[in-house]
């Protein structure tokens, strides 16, 4: 038998004042204080457990809490991180964004969303539809398989991280329904691995992501 394995750390960014705030967030967010703990507190288990994740390639998403939080760990374990927007969080409509979720209109626009979540094609403003999100995540996923490198993190986003972990487990068949079962908790800096692997032989052929971690906190403790 042949096989090809292909190993994917999926991490959130630090904490952020928005996150502390419960607003809806700009790209432009920087980390706290302690979301920058939270960076180097990953960046160094990364480093110092280089053997058991012998990352070679560093993606981020453009938003500056996700090129942050990479720059800390490509400092410690020795990579410059490569920027995609096809890993950025989901869209808000922008006049939401810098508002608190409490925030009486805020609110009201952004549960019209979710109550139009079931509709793919549903958007608000300048806001990011299901279909859009799915495309992206699909897109990411044959980014990410095409790179010659075995063992890539990738520093993103919660909302995100549930699409991409979904769309890597329905493909092309997700639909918003289908995210009701992957509604993981993705805390800040928290890290998630998941394996692609391609088998071939007389008996068996296929391809297929497996779940092996998920949120792992342990450098915070």
């Amino acid at each position: 038998m042949s096989s090809k394995q292909k190993t994917l750390y999926i991490i959130r960014h630090g904490e952020t004042g928005s996150n502390v705030d419960g607003r809806f967030q700009h790209n432009t967010e920087p980390l706290t204080k302690r979301g920058e703990a939270q960076a180097e507190a990953l960046a160094a288990r990364l480093a110092r457990e280089h053997m058991r994740y012998p990352i070679t390639k560093l993606i981020t998403s453009t938003d500056d809490r996700a090129v942050q939080t990479a720059g800390a760990i490509g400092g410690a374990i020795g990579l410059a991180p490569t920027h995609s927007p096809l890993f950025v969080e989901r869209r808000h409509p922008s006049v939401i964004r810098g508002k608190l979720t409490t925030d009486p209109g805020a609110s009201i626009i952004h549960m019209e969303g979710r109550d139009h979540f079931h509709d793919p094609d549903f958007i608000y403003g300048d806001g990011e539809t299901f279909s859009m999100m799915k495309a992206r995540a699909l897109a990411g996923i044959t980014y990410l398989l095409a790179l010659p490198d075995e063992h890539i993190a990738l520093v993103t986003h919660g909302v995100f991280a549930t699409f991409f972990v979904a769309a890597t487990q329905r493909g092309e068949s997700l639909t918003s329904h289908d995210l009701n079962a992957y509604q993981f908790r993705f805390d800040n800096t928290g890290f998630s691995i998941l394996t692609h692997k391609v088998r071939t032989n007389f008996s068996e052929t296929g391809e297929g992501w497996v779940i092996l971690r998920l949120n792992d906190t342990a450098h915070l403790t």
